[in-house]
């Protein structure tokens, strides 16, 4: 996100474009309940001005266009190249960054 592109100004978007916004203090979730919670237009107006600074992720696996995402630290190319092709048979080709 761009530094003018807080939780604030664009979970609502984000919400009408399929996905589910989650406030976040760096790479932590801050809301409770979130992996549970109903995610709707009504709790994002309500975190929009409690968390209206804090940084955007994405609830994955659900929701109009449910994301999915694996993040693997191998350092042997080998290892990276099976792993790589076992992860691509099993869910499709996708965004793969090495």
């Amino acid at each position: 996100m761009q530094a003018n592109q807080s939780f604030g100004s664009m979970c609502q978007q984000i919400l009408n474009n399929g996905y589910q916004p989650l406030p976040f203090n760096g790479k932590q979730v801050v809301v409770e309940g979130w992996a549970t919670c109903d995610i709707n237009s009504r709790v994002v107006d309500s975190w929009s001005s409690t968390y209206q600074n804090n940084n955007l992720g994405i609830r994955t696996g659900q929701g109009l266009n449910p994301v999915f995402g694996a993040d693997f630290d191998f350092f042997d190319k080998a290892v990276v190249e099976r792993v790589t092709q076992a992860f691509v048979s099993r869910f499709g080709e996708g965004l793969i960054r090495r």
